[in-house]
C-alpha cells in the first residue's frame, strides 16, 4: 500500500531515512516535512517517543492516537485492578471505536503511516491488530 512504510516513514522514496530506537538518525527530507505521519504500532510509550523523534528531526505535523478523555475513564474503570479485558470486551469499548475511526480516516486520507512494528510481547494487543488490518488490509 502507497504511503505505508514499515520500521521508517517513506523508506521508498528515501525522505526519511533510519532505525528508530537503533541508534540510526533520522533524515527528514524538506518536501515530506510538511506532510502528516502517523505513528501507529505495539505500546503508545514507544508510539509516543516515535512520534518525538520525528519532530525532532524536521517532522511538522505527526499524529498519534488520542482518546477522549470519556474513553479513557471507561477504560480505567474496566481494566482497574489489573483485570484483563478479552478481544470482545476491548472491541466493545469507546476507546477501541475511537482508535478504530481514527486509523480509518487516517488510512483513507492517504498520510504516511509509519508503523513501529511490536514491542516484542508474546501477544499484539486487540488495538494493533486492528490498526495493522486497516492500514495493511491482513
Amino acid at each position: 500500500m502507497q504511503g505505508v512504510a514499515y520500521g521508517a516513514a517513506d523508506v521508498a522514496t528515501g525522505e526519511i531515512l533510519g532505525k528508530l530506537f537503533q541508534g540510526g538518525k533520522m533524515l527528514l527530507g524538506a518536501s515530506k516535512a510538511e506532510e502528516t505521519i502517523v505513528v501507529i504500532g505495539e505500546g503508545m510509550g514507544r508510539v509516543k517517543d516515535a512520534k518525538g523523534a520525528l519532530l525532532e528531526n524536521g517532522a511538522k505535523n505527526v499524529e498519534v492516537f488520542q482518546p477522549s478523555s470519556d474513553a479513557m475513564k471507561e477504560w480505567n474503570a474496566l481494566t482497574a485492578g489489573g483485570e484483563y479485558l478479552s478481544a470482545d470486551m476491548v472491541e466493545g469499548t469507546m476507546l477501541y471505536k475511537e482508535n478504530v475511526n481514527w486509523i480509518q480516516q487516517a488510512t483513507q486520507s492517504g498520510k504516511t503511516i509509519l508503523d513501529i512494528g511490536n514491542d516484542g510481547r508474546a501477544m499484539e494487543s486487540t488495538f494493533y491488530q486492528m490498526e495493522k488490518q486497516t492500514v495493511y488490509g491482513k
